[in-house]
């Protein structure tokens, strides 16, 4: 059995997450505390303290996903998990790299936490649309000749989630007469231009973080399908990842194609759990249920 764990992107975890799901685990337990008291974030507060309004906050619900997620991954890890590949969506590719020992958990939180604070300071704001039965390719040129939205994420050949001006994204879907689903918690264009004023102050931001110069684990890149085993155009990848459409089915396809068929997801039920069942429904899928 060929194993993969699958790192959830921003506003994954749910509303309302309730402590109690972590205190049953003393491993979880274990590793939150070790991120919270290493870092100057409040991980506490972030993940089970805070409104549901302040989790949507990138600043606030980006740390808190990745350090549910990576703790989650540690307890898979100890219950005898072992990936063969790690790959993350959008947010969760610093999960990834964490878990791949690619940079340290505690610098992986930090670097979210300013990426979320550069979000909420420069980016305009705007949102991220489901559409479901659409022709991608049609709708992508469509939406070359409107400015302000772009595919922000593309899920199969017919459904993909459309980012960016809400007008206008009303006007694409509108004209092509296609019914498109709020993502939930999301209140930026992610992966459109609207992030683009980010993209130079966060590129600063990555440069003061180092990368291990080889990988524990090869990470499946949510951008381009290939498979990373060390830190080689990292940086650019990271900071274009704000406003380059993320390809689930390119991550999951790169995985199929390298035999896996076995899935450890942190959490189940997100919204890559939705597209994976479509791609590998007789794979086995796993997390560890005492916490989600």
């Amino acid at each position: 059995m060929t194993t993969a764990f699958l790192c959830p992107e921003f506003g994954t975890i749910p509303d309302g997450f309730d402590r109690t799901l972590a205190d049953c685990s003393p491993s979880f337990r274990a590793a939150f505390e070790e991120l919270d008291g290493a870092t100057e974030i409040d991980l506490e507060w972030c993940c089970f303290e805070c409104s549901d309004e302040d989790r949507h906050k990138p600043s606030v619900g980006e740390p808190a996903v990745v350090a549910l997620s990576y703790c989650g991954a540690r307890v898979a890890l100890e219950d005898g998990f072992t990936p063969a590949y790690v790959g993350g969506v959008s947010l969760g590719t610093f999960t990834a790299l964490a878990i791949a020992d690619a940079i340290d958990p505690v610098d992986a939180l930090r670097l979210v936490r300013r990426r979320g604070e550069l979000i909420e300071e420069h980016a305009d704001s705007g949102t991220m649309m489901v559409v479901m039965s659409a022709d991608v390719s049609s709708l992508r040129a469509q939406i070359t000749e409107i400015n302000g939205v772009s595919i922000g994420l593309v899920a199969s050949e017919d459904v993909c989630a459309v980012s960016g001006d809400p007008d206008s994204i009303a006007e694409v879907c509108g004209g092509m007469d296609l019914e498109a689903i709020p993502v939930p918690g999301v209140e930026y264009g992610f992966h459109s231009p609207s992030l683009e004023p980010v993209v130079s102050r966060f590129a600063t931001v990555v440069d003061d973080y180092e990368f291990a110069d080889e990988f524990t684990y090869p990470v499946v890149s949510d951008i381009h399908g290939t498979i990373r085993t060390d830190a080689d155009g990292l940086h650019e990848e990271l900071t274009r990842s704000l406003v380059d459409p993320v390809r689930v089915d390119w991550l999951l396809e790169t995985m199929i194609e390298a035999g896996v068929d076995s899935y450890v997801e942190l959490p189940p039920q997100s919204r890559t759990s939705q597209v994976l069942a479509g791609y590998a429904p007789a794979a086995s899928r796993h997390g560890p249920a005492e916490l989600w």
